[in-house]
């Protein structure tokens, strides 16, 4: 008998496994065909990547850099309308 955490073989069948409990038994006699392969389960592992590190990186400028934001003063030194419209 060979077992992993997914699939245990015994003599005469393989066996699903979740939480080392079978859910799922399959005869030898219904196989046709078995491959075994390695791979990574997310779609896009490089656009994820990329995404993620995009999101940090934005995530810790804003954080950190919440110190130095001030909001500007509206006053009517600084009032935009008179930048804008000078007659106003």
């Amino acid at each position: 008998m060979f077992e992993t955490k997914h699939f245990r073989i015994t003599e005469t069948e393989i066996q699903l496994l979740r939480s080392r409990f079978p859910y799922k038994k399959v005869p030898f006699e219904q196989l046709t065909k078995a491959e075994l392969t390695t791979g990574c389960k997310i779609k896009y592992p490089t656009r994820t990547l990329l995404f993620g590190s995009l999101l940090i990186i934005v995530s810790t400028t804003v954080l950190f850099g919440l110190g130095e934001f001030q909001f500007p003063k509206l006053g009517e030194q600084n009032d935009p309308r008179g930048a804008l419209i000078p007659w106003l």
